[in-house]
């Protein structure tokens, strides 16, 4: 079975590690919702303006890594850069993509020029200055886990590319080693046999990446913007496990990505329907939807022109949606709105192409969107008490057997 092994050796020295707390807690003046409107998370790969393109192609250019156990004294830290198969290659590969394409949050770093900036700006220089940066940065990352249960594992720092420009760019991965099932074939006994085994510290797939940051240093501006995978982080979690990696290592202000801030733009909508659907229409609900799917086939929605639209017949009941789901987007204590963000395409473009109708017994109707009208009759939609009728029309009627 083929694997992934990390080979390390002695370390020589353990880096130096200056403490910004202080700057920290002045940084907190900053909003969370203000960072969300400075921050630009693309990262070359997802940009949140447009609508979606194909991904570009990652190249990694340089990498190295270090391994972190905070049950021994001493990190083992890296001497040189790596030389990575081509299968690593592309595993490291996709999780800059995975991290670019589904990141939840995006951010700043508290302090915009401080130790970690100076540091991510080394890792952009030449080979040595960059072998140097990431050893102070995991130096830093293993004093953050010393004194907390943070798992063992690896800080692995990336110089990459994407296609169609030459901007060299940062990743910061914290890898946790996987265990999984080995076979062997061993003779024993006269007899040749699968024995089977434990293989430890192999990398983990794409898809149970816990930790990466995508720092970019602004052109033009001061600091760095920050796309951020971090299934641990909570804004308004106390625990230091929750706040390890984003907050105490990178020193990181969050705010929400397009890609969160859409899908709970989604489930506000459905919450606010269920506390206020009764006092609408069946059309006054299907013109509400309808209103949805457009703003969410935009750049970008206005929560207050969303209102206008969805509820262009009650507009008594508007200010409540918008406090609802300008509220309820917010992030931090005390609550912030967000009164307008970028769509993330991949979220948004399903619920935009298709309609799908959830009806007793967890049956289903999906059509194209842009049929809607001709294959269901709004204006006969109605509700008898507690059920509803609608009138299909179709020039087919049959059963589907694949």
């Amino acid at each position: 079975m083929a694997r992934t092994r990390t080979q390390t050796g002695q370390t020589a020295r353990r880096a130096r590690l200056p403490r910004a707390e202080a700057a920290m807690d002045a940084a907190a003046d900053e909003t969370l919702a203000e960072v969300g409107r400075r921050a630009v998370p693309d990262a070359g790969i997802a940009a949140v303006r447009e609508p979606a393109v194909a991904a570009p192609r990652v190249r990694i250019e340089r990498i190295i890594q270090h391994q972190l156990d905070n049950e021994k004294p001493q990190p083992l830290l890296a001497e040189a850069v790596s030389t990575l198969p081509s299968k690593t290659r592309d595993l490291f590969c996709s999780y800059i993509e995975e991290t670019a394409t589904r990141a939840e949050w995006i951010g700043s770093f508290a302090e915009p020029d401080g130790q970690i900036a100076r540091w991510c700006d080394a890792l952009l220089k030449d080979e040595t200055t960059f072998v140097d940066a990431s050893r102070q940065l995991a130096g830093r990352l293993f004093k953050e886990m010393k004194p907390r249960t943070i798992a063992a594992g690896d800080l692995a720092v990336v110089n990459y590319t994407v296609d169609g420009e030459t901007e060299r760019r940062v990743a910061l991965l914290k890898l946790d080693p996987q265990v999984r099932q080995v076979r062997t074939f061993e003779r024993i006994g006269g007899y040749l046999r699968v024995v089977y085994d434990e293989a430890y510290n192999t990398m983990p797939e794409d898809g149970h990446l816990q930790k990466c940051a995508l720092p970019r240093r602004l052109p033009g501006e001061r600091g760095y913007d920050i796309v951020l995978l971090d299934k641990q982080a909570r804004p308004t979690a106390t625990t230091d496990i929750a706040q390890f990696f984003y907050k105490r290592f990178l020193g990181a202000i969050l705010a929400p990505s397009p890609r969160q801030l859409t899908r709970r733009f989604i489930d506000l909508c459905e919450a606010w329907l269920a506390h206020n659907g009764d006092d609408l229409t069946p059309a006054d609900v299907f013109a509400f939807y309808a209103a949805r799917r457009e703003v969410l086939g935009a750049a970008s929605v206005n929560i207050t022109r969303f209102a206008e639209a969805a509820l262009a017949g009650h507009p008594s009941m508007r200010t409540t949606l918008i406090e609802h789901i300008a509220v309820g987007l917010g992030s931090g204590e005390p609550a912030q709105r967000i009164e307008q963000f970028p769509v993330d395409r991949v979220i948004a473009d399903g619920l935009v192409r298709m309609v799908r109708l959830e009806l007793d017994g967890g049956a289903q109707l999906r059509m194209p969107a842009d049929q809607l009208a001709s294959l269901l009759d709004l204006r006969r939609l109605r509700r008898v008490g507690n059920r509803y009728e609608l009138v299909l029309t179709s020039l087919i009627l049959r059963e589907v057997s694949t």
